[in-house]
């Protein structure tokens, strides 16, 4: 069975309290990512979505300049538009219970934390591996996915994916 630790993104995006929306957005953009979550001292406070980013920027019918939008962005603190509310699991939850919890909250990710400290986020695209493949842990791989493996096709059994009829050969 899956758990919130196996698929944990170890290296999730971080910003401090002290961190500005601009330095959020730019963490955002070196990372590719949707979601910083803030944090003091190793502890979660919150999330910062790229959507709450967007929207705390004026419209584009502003008379802002873009040198004061982006200096009003660096005076703003990350914690002024951070969501509070977060969707949070201990490293020993279920993947399936992850997954429930992140179809019913609409969050894009759930908070890996235990008694607090965080740990990482849990995503659609982590939650995806439990489709890929049972789990199971490899040396040649961090996650323990083997590339290609697929539970319908074999390559060294090309009829492994196919049910057995009494009709066949």
């Amino acid at each position: 069975m899956w758990t919130a630790t196996m698929l944990l993104k170890r290296n999730s995006p971080v910003v401090e309290t002290d961190s500005t929306l601009a330095d959020a957005a730019a963490i955002l953009r070196a990372r590719g990512a949707d979601t910083v979550a803030v944090v003091r001292d190793g502890r979660l406070l919150g999330l910062v979505l790229a959507e709450d980013l967007a929207a705390a920027h004026p419209s584009d019918a502003t008379t802002l300049s873009v040198g004061e939008v982006n200096g009003a962005l660096a005076s703003i603190p990350v914690t002024a538009i951070m969501r509070r509310d977060v969707a949070t699991v201990i490293p020993e939850t279920p993947a399936t219970e992850v997954a429930r919890l992140v179809r019913a909250t609409g969050a894009p990710v759930a908070v890996v934390a235990r008694e607090q400290q965080f740990l990482g986020l849990l995503g659609a695209r982590e939650l995806l591996v439990v489709l890929e493949a049972p789990p199971t842990w490899s040396s040649r791989t961090r996650s323990g996915v083997r590339p290609g493996w697929s539970p319908f096709f074999d390559a060294r059994n090309p009829d492994a994916g196919r049910l057995a009829h009494r009709d066949s050969p």
